[in-house]
């Protein structure tokens, strides 16, 4: 029985160091720094550095479809992110899901509700396909070298 718990303590720790599974409680209003659209085998995704938190996290990838938005006019800080999921995917960047983004205007909110418009993410999902990478103001506006592109 000892030797069982011990293996599979191993087995754990093993997958832990080689996989990045975490168990966490989630995110909580983690101030965001910057955001980058980025693309992996057809599917668009967000990759979002974080402010140094208590998470130890410092960069997370989002894919689109994870992600809601909310206004919260009380906010300190421009832009938070928050997630309820449970488990963390990832050493590096680690993936996370059922994110939300709290933003403090309602203009942020149309910012980035225009930008994930279908219309939009075609031609972006062609940019990215090449190799580019684009960032994303916290207005959600995208920017490419310095510059905003629309």
């Amino acid at each position: 029985m000892v030797v069982a718990s011990f293996l599979a303590l191993l087995a754990v720790l093993g997958i832990e160091l080689t996989s990045g599974l975490s168990l966490t409680r989630g995110l909580h209003n983690l101030p965001v720094q910057e955001i980058y659209v980025m693309a992996d085998k057809d599917k668009l995704y967000l990759s979002v550095d974080l402010a140094p938190s208590a998470t130890g996290l410092k960069t997370i990838r989002v894919p689109l479809s994870e992600i809601t938005f909310e206004v919260n006019p009380a906010l300190t800080k421009d832009m938070a992110i928050s997630s309820t999921d449970a488990y963390i995917w990832g050493d590096r960047w680690p993936w996370v899901e059922k994110v939300t983004i709290t933003l403090k205007t309602a203009r942020q909110k149309e910012g980035f509700d225009t930008l994930f418009e279908p219309k939009k993410l075609k031609p972006l999902q062609d940019d990215l396909a090449k190799g580019t990478t684009v960032g994303v103001t916290h207005s959600g506006l995208l920017t490419s070298g310095g510059r905003i592109m629309e």
